[in-house]
């Protein structure tokens, strides 16, 4: 080129001058955007106020005093960039798009049409998110003349959008997912999986992992069951002390944990040790109130009183649990509970129907959902034992006039964001109304979709965190929800997967689990009752596991 310049300009001819190859960013930052917060000198943040200034002359562009934004990046229409976050050179944002904190549009990526971004967001080089389209219905016309529809693109919070990766309008991508390198995304993507292809599909959980995992569950847990089987009765034996079980050696005595021992007993396949089967009826029938049908038992935990208003209201929690524990043992000795539970099978619907919009919902929606399946369960062994059939159908009616419409449960998530509440209440009321009535739940799949995001939470769910109580309180809704819809199945066996490797882990040679993962408690009666109800439910599901099998929970977490 250089020296065809010189011939001609030798001869006279005019030659333009070769102009060297553009290069891409006017600062240092245009490539490297996620840079300036902590390398930015004095002139370069004073250059980038300008800019921001520049920008907001439009009077339709808002931008985080702390954010940058690349001089060679194409800003246009209304565009809202919150604090602390990045857009790179080369990259194209409009028209109407707004992008929260700490998020980071790389280098030549484009977000354009009707966009919202969340916070914590990242945006790789070569992706674009397309918040609109073209229309094309009408035959007789060019579509550039038909205009274009936005229906717009939502990627909520900590997501992750690979490279030369296409978003289309509609998609919304939930939180904490990611989209692979190159994936074309048309349909919405769940909170904390990971999709890549085209068309993108889920492929992976970033918690519980492949969808397509295979392995060969039946003879883990056969092997397993006789390993628990063989030690069961050491196991019990351990928490028996001067004829009482105890949770764990030293603990407190409570009165359900002869029932524990009769349930892990059955379902192991041996005797109680201490007792023989007409001493256990003898025992545990002799602990429930003739008045009022609770069960305060030897050791009256809550202060039980048969006259008090408390009582009526069913508000004694312990003797109200016990109810459904000690009522449970009985079944599986052949017998029942020697009364009536009076004080729940009296209540009037008006008288329901206010108990149940007292409850503290807004904040403790598990609590809640406790009061439901205790007093669910009492009217059920009311009609099972005794005959006494209390129409049902107001706390049928209640619960579904009073679903929350945001996400298929009862109750708020408290703090904000936080479905513990929800997820282990609707386990609780679901458990003691739907699954022993046989009343179905409305919108399983919604049901599905938040209880398996709640699996993700690590402040409740993590491998330092889990206890069998949040634990069981996610797999059994995947598993009762199951039944009725195949929604996102592959995703609920890899959860299984999960939690049944993790129980199998968890057992400890001739003294059961402990009721959390990380624990200094040792391993005790209540935490081995609950994770082998886990264990068995993630087999079945797994199909491992059968209902007729004779390990099986056979008490408070039967199926």
């Amino acid at each position: 080129m250089t020296k065809l310049y010189r011939f001609l300009r030798s001869i006279k001819i005019w030659a333009p001058r070769p102009q060297p190859l553009p290069q891409v960013g006017k600062d240092r930052f245009s490539l490297e955007p996620w840079k300036f917060g902590k390398e930015a000198n004095t002139s370069e943040r004073t250059a980038q106020r300008k800019h921001h200034i520049a920008l907001r002359r439009t009077g339709k562009i808002s931008i985080g005093k702390t954010a940058y934004i690349s001089p060679d990046a194409v800003v246009r229409g209304r565009v809202k960039i919150g604090d602390f976050s990045a857009v790179g050179g080369g990259t194209q944002v409009g028209i109407d798009v707004e992008v929260g904190r700490h998020c980071t549009l790389n280098p030549g990526s484009v977000v354009r049409g009707v966009v919202r971004i969340g916070n914590d967001v990242r945006i790789a080089t070569g992706a674009q998110i397309l918040g609109f389209n073209h229309n094309y219905d009408d035959l007789e016309r060019p579509i550039w003349q038909q205009g274009l529809s936005r229906k717009g693109v939502i990627i909520e919070d900590d997501c992750w959008i690979g490279a030369n990766s296409l978003v289309l309008d509609g998609v919304r991508i939930g939180a904490h997912a990611i989209v692979g390198a190159g994936a074309v995304v048309s349909k919405d993507v769940n909170e904390f999986t990971i999709v890549a292809g085209n068309p993108a599909k889920p492929i992976k959980s970033r918690k519980y992992g492949s969808f397509k995992e295979t392995g060969n569950f039946s003879e883990k847990w056969a092997m397993f069951k006789e390993t628990v089987c063989e030690q069961m009765p050491t196991v019990l034996e351990r928490s028996l002390h001067d004829g009482i079980y105890f949770d764990f050696p030293d603990d407190k005595p409570r009165t359900r944990h002869l029932a524990d021992a009769v349930e892990l007993a059955a379902m192991a396949g041996c005797e109680v040790p201490g007792f023989s089967a007409i001493k256990l009826v003898e025992t545990l029938t002799s602990w429930q109130d003739e008045t009022t049908g609770l069960v305060p038992g030897p050791f009256n935990e809550d202060g039980f009183t048969p006259h008090s208003p408390k009582a009526a209201q069913l508000e004694f929690r312990a003797s109200a649990y016990a109810v459904m524990s000690t009522g449970y043992a009985l079944e599986i000795l052949g017998s029942r509970l020697r009364y009536p539970v009076r004080v729940a099978h009296d209540f009037t619907s008006d008288e329901l129907a206010k108990k149940l919009s007292s409850l503290p919902w807004e904040s403790r929606a598990w609590q809640c959902g406790a009061w439901i399946d205790h007093f669910a369960t009492a009217c059920f062994f009311n009609l099972r034992h005794h005959g006494i059939d209390r129409d049902m159908s107001d706390l049928r009616s209640w619960l579904d006039k009073n679903v929350e419409a945001k996400h298929g449960l009862w109750g708020q998530d408290f703090p904000e964001g936080d479905f513990l509440h929800p997820v282990n209440g609707f386990y609780r009321l679901s458990r003691g109304a739907h699954a022993q009535f046989g009343w179905q739940v409305r919108d399983p799949e919604r049901i599905i979709d938040l209880v398996l995001a709640h699996a993700h939470d690590p402040r409740h769910l993590s491998d330092n965190t889990a206890t069998a109580c949040n634990v069981l309180d996610v797999v059994h809704p995947l598993f009762f929800c199951s039944i009725q819809s195949n929604h996102r199945h592959e995703e609920i066996l890899a959860v299984a997967r999960y939690w049944l490797d993790k129980t199998i882990e968890h057992w400890e040679k001739g003294q059961g689990m402990r009721f959390k993962l990380e624990d200094s408690v040792p391993p005790r009666l209540q935490g081995t009752e609950m994770w082998l109800a886990i264990g068995w439910l993630c087999a079945f599901l797994l199909g491992a596991a059968k209902k007729e099998d004779s390990f099986s929970p056979k008490g408070i977490h039967r199926i």
